[in-house]
């Protein structure tokens, strides 16, 4: 990749705000899997495919595209110039903490089990929190 210097110090930058920066290719499959694995412990890979294979890939070169996730994580994703196809992405993180009860109802709505509820609860500890001014 050109511009590794830009790319590591980027990265060094990003991980002070424990966000997590990853470079995503055509097919490939990054390890550990960008949403923390909430998606396999869901059950929806397919959409695991979507978001981090597919989407990314359809924007246009030197274009930043922020999406919120429905489990209402935030990702920013950046199409790079070139022939290779590359996006660099950055995140997941969140805006606000969520609340025991809001995670209730996110477990709710999926369908997640009172045993399951704990990694649920333990995956949104871990996103970290940053304040979105824009």
């Amino acid at each position: 990749m050109s511009h590794e210097t830009e790319f590591r110090f980027l990265q060094t930058v990003l991980q002070k705000l424990h966000l997590s920066l990853t470079c995503l290719t055509p097919g490939s499959v990054p390890d550990p899997p960008l949403d923390m694995g909430l998606r396999r412990f869901l059950g929806q890979e397919e959409a695991y495919d979507q978001l981090f294979g597919k989407l990314p890939f359809q924007i246009e070169d030197n274009t930043v595209c922020k999406i919120t996730d429905s489990f209402l994580c935030r990702y920013l994703f950046l199409r790079l110039p070139g022939k290779e196809r590359r996006v660099v992405l950055i995140g997941p993180y969140m805006t606000t903490q969520l609340s025991r009860e809001q995670m209730l109802g996110e477990a709710e709505r999926y369908g997640i089990s009172p045993a399951q509820f704990r990694q649920l609860e333990a995956f949104y500890g871990s996103v970290p929190v940053l304040v979105d001014e824009g």
